[in-house]
């Protein structure tokens, strides 16, 4: 019994990361390590007892504040809610999650394309939560833990991967957030094997029924990809249409990659 799992622990390791083909998941940057990279200092602590400490970060540096972060604690009648979390600001801003909470990256940790993402703009995602309101819960990967959060943001043609150093202190009684630093890759630095194919169509988004796809030049093959990386669709195609069955498919969040001779195209989609 003990082999068995073992082998099905391995099968299911195996399966999400099969978009990692071709070097194409090599670490992109590593936690902690800022050499080549754009870094900047921050060191500053959020209270959950103060009332809006909240800090926004322009991380790509454009003007245009990408995360919010903060540490909330309220205490009412015969319970209580600790907690930090990380809002997204826009829609070209996504952070590295496992479900809906953060990911507590350890020093070296690799940050890849093939790292679980998630996007939602304005949608909160936990750091670390005690709650005493219904029931008594523990949460999140950050309830006293000292470590880094991997994020990427789209600018423009490029996709600048990161990463921000925290400490997050949660008890019964308070919720604190220390933010040290975080360091991007500079502008001008393309992701190897991200090369993107222009104007490619992939309609409707989000779909029920029927996914169609046109490309001014001939795909050599799509797939696609579940939430956890498993391949649920593959074609090859040699054509510049593809029709897309998705109704046989569970509501969720999908990925499809598209290559050719010029490289490969990745979009989300999102399943009714």
């Amino acid at each position: 019994m003990k082999i068995k799992s073992v082998f099905i622990i391995a099968f299911l390791i195996g399966s999400a990361h099969l978009l990692c083909a071709q070097g194409e998941c090599d670490p992109v940057v590593k936690a902690g390590i800022y050499s080549d990279m754009d870094y900047h200092t921050v060191n500053q602590t959020l209270y959950g007892n103060l009332p809006d400490d909240d800090l926004y970060l322009d991380l790509n540096s454009d003007g245009s504040n990408d995360i919010m972060l903060t540490a909330e604690y309220s205490n009412f009648g015969m319970g209580f809610n600790s907690r930090t979390y990380v809002q997204l600001q826009h829609n070209k801003i996504e952070i590295m999650t496992d479900t809906l909470q953060s990911n507590c990256l350890a020093f070296g940790d690799s940050i890849s394309k093939c790292s679980y993402w998630h996007d939602n703009e304005q949608d909160y995602y936990e750091l670390g939560g005690i709650y005493m309101e219904p029931a008594y819960i523990v949460s999140g990967n950050w309830l006293s833990s000292q470590g880094y959060l991997g994020f990427r943001v789209f600018s423009g043609a490029d996709t600048l991967y990161g990463w921000l150093q925290m400490y997050s202190i949660i008890t019964e009684t308070s919720s604190m957030l220390e933010v040290y630093d975080w360091a991007i890759m500079p502008g001008d630095v393309h992701v190897p094997g991200t090369k993107e194919i222009a104007e490619i169509k992939i309609f409707p988004n989000p779909v029920s029924d029927m996914v169609y796809i046109i490309a001014p030049d001939i795909m050599n093959e799509i797939r696609i990809y579940d939430f956890s990386g498993r391949t649920v669709y593959e074609n090859i195609t040699g054509d510049h249409t593809a029709t897309i069955t998705f109704s046989g498919f569970g509501p969720g969040i999908y990925y499809i990659t598209i290559k050719n001779k010029d490289g490969v195209h990745s979009e989300k989609i999102v399943k009714r």
